[in-house]
């Protein structure tokens, strides 16, 4: 149900925010967290928006991603970025079985500790 879900979430986001706590002088909180994570995956969105772009026009691209983005991309689905009406639907899927909850609280975290310099 939603409020299964819900539940859930919040205790991950929880979990995730008192692992980067731990490590860390400045305690945030888990607010802060989720803004830097769709801060985060908005910029890598729009980096590999414009590498896409860079290609059509020129076939080529000089657009780089950084460490982090490169680990936000392996997270978001093609549709996320290029949106369906671009999107080759041919395409297979992502191969393997698709990640735990557990795998994907383990990637958020370590995402965030990089995202965040050390004090």
């Amino acid at each position: 149900t939603f409020l299964k879900i819900f539940l859930q979430k919040a205790a991950i986001w929880h979990s995730i925010c008192d692992k980067v706590n731990s490590c860390y002088a400045r305690t945030r909180d888990t607010e802060d967290l989720k803004k830097k994570w769709r801060d985060i995956r908005l910029r890598a969105k729009a980096n590999e928006a414009k590498r896409q772009q860079e290609i059509v026009e020129t076939g080529v691209s000089k657009t780089q991603h950084s460490e982090i983005e490169m680990m936000v991309m392996d997270t978001l689905h093609p549709v996320t970025i290029a949106g369906v009406g671009t999107m080759d639907t041919s395409m297979p899927r992502r191969e393997g079985k698709p990640e735990s909850i557990h795998q994907q609280e383990g990637r958020l975290q370590a995402l965030l500790m990089k995202a965040y310099p050390k004090n």
